[in-house]
Order: C-alpha cells, then sequence, then structure tokens
C-alpha cells in the first residue's frame, strides 16, 4: 500500500535515543502508556517521520493523505474527538525533525514535567496544548482517522469487516459515506481474555446498535423545588431527540407534570431536590431496558451523542467536583436505593449529596464506577463551543442559561 515508506517497528532499544530530560521522566513513570507516550516522542525527535499506534488499520495509502491535507507545515496530528481542537490524540503523529512544532512540544514537555502528572499527561493532554498553542501543525479530521468507535455495540460489524479482508461491501456497511484513511481498533482500555474477546467479537450485534427494539432510555429529574422548569425539561427533550440517532424513550420523573411533552413518572417520596436522583435506581422502574442515560437540566446538548449509548460501561460518573450531572448504567442497583431508604431520615438534612451516596454504595458493592470523562474525553467542552458540528454538552446555568 506505501511502497515508498519505510516502516519501522521499535522496541527497548529505543531508550538509547532519548534525551536525558526524556529518559529521566520515563524511569519515574509506571505506567506503560505514559512510558509509550515518551518514547514515541523520543524516536520522532531523533528520526522523524511517521509514528501510528500498533491497533490503527490502514485502508488508504499515505500519498492520498498527501493529496488531502496541507503538509508544509511539517506537523500532524489528529483530532480524536469532534470537539474543535479541545481534544488532539497522539496516536498519530507526523513530524520532521526540523518542524518548527518541536520548540512548542519541548516547551510543553517540560511544562508538564513540572506538574501534576496523570494517566495522559504526555499523551493527548500534552498534544492538545501544543495545538493550542502554536499554527504549525496541521491537524486531521475525525471523520478520516476516528470514524467509528471500537467498543462492545461495534465489535460484530468490524469483526466481519475484518475477516471480509476490508471489502468494499462491508466497508460501506460499517463507515456508510465515510472514506476513511484508517481506522483505530481500541478496546476502550479494558483487558479481555481471549475467550470473552472471541464471544464479543462473534455475536449478533445488538439491539441498540441496530435500533430495532427499545432498548435505551433517556432520563430527567425535575423537582418542584428546583431552579429549573417544564421548558427545560422540553427543551432537553427536544435537542435529545434531535441528537440521539438510536431508539429510545425519554422519560422525566417529577414531582410537577404541569406542561411537560414528554413520558412522566411520578417522584414517589418527598425527599429533598438534592436526594431525588436516589430514585433512578427504585427496583422496576426501568426493567426491560438494557441502558439508562441520566442527563440533569443544567446540560445543553450540542451535537452527537450516540457515544453515550454505545460506550462500554455497566456504571459511569462524573469525575468528582467536576460539575457535570449524568449518570449511565446497565443492570440492577436497587441497593443503592434500598440502603438510602433505610437512612434517609438521617442523610436528608446531612451536607451530603446523592452523586457521593451513589458512589460510595455504588463502589462497595460494584466497584468503583467509571469515569465519564475518561470513557469519552472531551465530553465536556472546556468553554461554550463555537463551531456548530461540535458535540456535546456543557452546563448552561449562569451566563449560558
Amino acid at each position: 500500500m506505501n511502497p515508498d515508506f519505510q516502516i519501522v517497528v521499535h522496541g527497548e532499544e529505543l531508550l538509547e535515543t532519548c534525551s536525558s530530560e526524556y529518559r529521566k521522566m520515563f524511569d519515574k513513570l509506571e505506567d506503560v502508556s505514559s512510558k509509550s507516550d515518551i518514547l514515541r516522542l523520543a524516536v520522532l525527535k531523533k528520526e522523524g517521520g511517521w509514528y501510528f499506534d500498533c491497533d490503527f488499520v490502514p485502508l488508504r495509502p499515505m500519498s492520498e493523505l498527501y493529496e488531502a491535507y496541507d503538509m508544509s507545515k511539517n506537523c500532524f496530528l489528529t483530532k480524536q474527538w469532534d470537539v474543535g481542537v479541545k481534544r488532539i490524540a497522539n496516536g498519530i503523529i507526523g513530524i520532521s525533525q526540523d518542524a518548527e512544532a518541536w520548540d512548542e512540544i519541548d516547551k510543553a514537555f517540560e511544562e508538564t514535567a513540572r506538574g501534576e502528572l496523570v494517566r495522559t499527561s504526555f499523551g493527548p493532554l500534552l498534544t492538545t496544548r501544543v495545538v493550542t498553542r502554536t499554527p504549525h501543525v496541521t491537524i486531521g479530521q475525525v471523520k478520516d482517522f476516528y470514524p467509528i468507535r471500537f467498543q462492545a455495540d461495534t465489535w460484530p460489524y468490524l469483526s466481519r469487516f475484518v475477516k471480509s479482508n476490508y471489502s468494499d461491501a462491508e466497508k460501506k456497511i460499517v463507515f456508510k459515506d465515510l472514506n476513511p484513511f484508517m481506522f483505530h481498533l481500541w478496546l476502550g482500555g479494558k483487558k479481555y481474555k481471549q475467550p470473552e474477546l472471541d464471544k464479543l467479537l462473534n455475536r449478533e450485534p445488538s439491539a441498540v446498535t441496530r435500533g430495532k427494539s427499545l432498548s435505551l432510555q433517556v432520563v430527567c429529574i425535575l423537582h418542584k423545588e428546583s431552579e429549573f422548569t417544564n421548558e427545560h425539561v422540553n427543551k432537553l427533550y427536544k435537542k435529545v431527540g434531535e441528537c440521539l440517532g438510536i431508539n429510545h424513550e425519554f422519560i422525566c420523573l417529577t414531582n410537577n407534570s404541569n406542561g411537560i411533552r414528554c413520558k412522566t413518572i411520578p417522584l414517589l417520596y418527598k425527599w429533598p431536590r438534592q436526594w431525588s436522583k436516589i430514585e433512578l435506581f427504585k427496583p422496576g422502574l426501568f426493567k426491560n431496558y438494557a441502558r439508562k442515560i441520566y442527563l440533569g437540566l443544567d446540560v445543553e446538548v450540542i451535537g452527537d451523542i450516540d457515544c453515550l449509548a454505545s460506550v462500554n460501561c455497566k456504571l459511569a460518573m462524573p469525575e468528582e467536583k467536576s460539575g457535570l450531572d449524568m449518570l449511565i448504567w446497565e443492570g440492577n442497583y436497587s441497593v443503592i436505593y434500598d440502603a438510602f431508604r433505610l437512612e434517609n431520615e438521617r442523610l436528608i438534612n446531612s451536607s451530603s449529596c446523592s452523586d457521593d451516596y451513589i458512589r460510595i454504595h455504588a463502589s462497595a458493592n460494584f466497584g468503583r464506577p467509571d469515569s465519564i470523562q475518561s470513557l469519552i474525553p472531551g465530553i465536556v467542552p472546556e468553554t461554550k463551543p463555537l463551531e456548530n458540528d461540535m458535540r456535546i454538552m456543557y452546563p448552561m446555568i449562569g451566563e449560558n442559561k
């Protein structure tokens, strides 16, 4: 496919190419993926060229990529999510040894090394910082490199595509009208044993993906003591209908149903507003539905949110103190509801909140919930988006209300 390119697979010998700053940080870090982030920068700084994560599958030759994009800046990075330049991946990096972007990369590396480190500090967080500070980078679009999420509901389609030796017929099924240069076979950071993976890859596509049966519910809560009104419910109901391309049912749990256009379910208890979210886990409330998505009324939807239905998780919550009011869950978590009913008199007037309570009891019984922001990077733009095609949500209380 690319006869004019030399393909080199590097290993531990990369350590010998590292500068002292890179080597010092490499030795300090324990996380393997963080070490890999540093090694790819080290070899590119020494040799230049292209880096690709080994789980990318090429579909078109590099010559067509050079025809489609302006490579005169000598540095190429890609968007990973459709949120402007707020999330830039590092799974694809094309850069020459003398690229002007290296000045900003080196500065970003030094700043990152001095700060608090997380798993993606030298990965997408660093590349995103670089792109926001220098014009000397060409940005590849999501549709060309990350056209479909390799997650539970897409595995059967992608598996058949691979088994067909990437036939045009299966390509049309998977990517529809898109013509990507490659796609990313990413397992979402979860490790699978081979029998489990084989079972997932060979199963029939799920009802959520096919859209042929109702297996998804989107829920909000309107409490009469809150600052929100039926118009906030109706606005969220309308936007979810426009931006969620998967068959679903929208429901509002409320003790004030006047003027609400969607289906409503009464709040059963006279619990204060901050505790009403506990009723989401009432036994039997959502029976026969595979996935539930709760959205707070301080959330505004601004684009495609199908990822909320397909992301691989059992229970996902926002990071603590993030300000995002959202839950994603599957299965029976009624233990949270049952526990609160037994001790609600003690808690109702306390300074605790329902999110803390849900997180504590879910962790104790099922393991710590997944982080929504980690599962879907870019889910909340840092500022109000400026582009109409940007996904997905930001709080609308305050100046955006």
